[in-house]
């Protein structure tokens, strides 16, 4: 979580601390951890590192807390709460006409149908 806040993640959309690179990330938190410890010893760190934590220090924070998960308490909620039908039939037509799979979309109707008709003995 520290190395993510350092190095950033695009994908998630965490910022990171410009100029500091994998290696760098990953250096300081071997030798300290924690971000809030790094900036603790900000004197024992090479000049040139420790004035781009400085000038960012609250980018630094608040990519930390946007890395951490948050405690949710789920006890309040039900599995079923996330439960929903999908009209297959619906979603189907929808595919078919907007990707132009008609011959897929009958296919898929025709084997529905089939399924749900009853078994002869």
């Amino acid at each position: 979580m520290d190395y993510l806040a350092l190095l950033g993640d695009a994908a998630d959309n965490i910022k990171g601390v410009n100029g500091i690179g994998e290696k760098k990330a990953r250096s300081l938190v071997q030798q300290f951890q924690t971000v809030e410890n790094i900036y603790a010893h900000l004197e024992s760190i090479e000049p040139f590192v420790a004035n781009i934590l400085k000038d960012q220090k609250e980018v630094a924070l608040f990519s930390k807390s946007m890395v951490q998960l948050a405690e949710v308490d789920l006890s309040m909620v039900a599995l079923e709460d996330f439960r929903f039908t999908l009209d297959y039939d619906l979603y189907l037509s929808i595919l078919g006409k907007k990707y132009a799979f008609a011959s897929l979309e009958k296919l898929l109707l025709d084997m529905k149908k089939e399924a749900e008709r009853p078994q002869q003995l």
